[in-house]
């Protein structure tokens, strides 16, 4: 995450429109020898640009966000080292399986888009659901490759990506989660988990022993790839 100030407008991601002015690609992520437990994800940042072809968040906003971000996953030493940082033109017929076929494309990064949520129609069959996300994301088991999408309606916390991240690693909502045995199941806006729509302030949100342990295991199953380096 250190990485992200030095980024700032490297590459351009192209989908149907014209060209974003790119410059060359960002220095290499130096390698990290950790002394403790830690994950080091190498990450991609991706962020649409508007009619008026600026950025819809900052870069501060969004270092903010992987600052907020990092504290959660502190028992198991998840750090999220930005490798690049790309703005994305999106166009009309553009939606999620264009974002997963750009994600599929660079399969050693974590890709964390940052976009309108109106400009993804592949949403329809959640919005058809009286669903509106914030962020959305696949379980590896269903789609491996998977970026992470956080969007303009309440999308750009750090919780929020936290609770992306988890869906990454593999965790599921803990309202039907039955795989783990340490956390509440069902429905309980009180419980201060990660992974449920709880009413709780962000700062006391938590994951338990089991989804820390769900989320090593995911690692090592599905995201060796993106790793700059771990221990063990």
């Amino acid at each position: 995450m250190k990485n992200l100030l030095k980024l700032l407008l490297l590459g351009t991601i192209l989908f149907g429109c014209a060209a974003v002015p790119t410059v060359p690609p960002a220095p290499p992520v130096k390698e990290v020898a950790p002394t403790k437990e830690a994950y080091y994800f190498r990450v991609r940042i991706l962020v649409q640009i508007d009619d008026n072809r600026k950025p819809i968040i900052g870069l501060e906003e969004i270092a903010t966000i992987l600052t907020e971000t990092e504290p959660y996953f502190e028992p198991m030493g998840l750090h999220l080292e930005v490798s690049k940082f790309n703005l994305v033109e999106i166009g009309e017929d553009v939606n999620v399986g264009n974002l997963h076929s750009d994600a599929d494309a660079h399969p050693d990064c974590l890709s964390i888009y940052f976009v309108n949520l109106n400009a993804v129609t592949a949403l329809d069959f959640m919005l058809k659901q009286k669903i509106v996300p914030s962020a959305f994301t696949m379980l590896p088991k269903d789609y491996p490759s998977s970026g992470i999408y956080l969007f303009n309606n309440g999308g750009f916390h750090g919780h929020v990506l936290a609770h992306e991240i988890g869906h990454y690693l593999g965790l599921n909502h803990t309202m039907t989660d039955t795989e783990i045995s340490d956390i509440v199941v069902g429905e309980h806006p009180d419980y201060c988990n990660v992974m449920n729509y709880s009413t709780c302030n962000p700062l006391n949100l938590s994951f338990t022993k089991g989804q820390f342990d769900k989320m090593r295991a995911t690692i090592r199953e599905y995201r060796t790839k993106i790793l700059i380096s771990s221990n063990p």
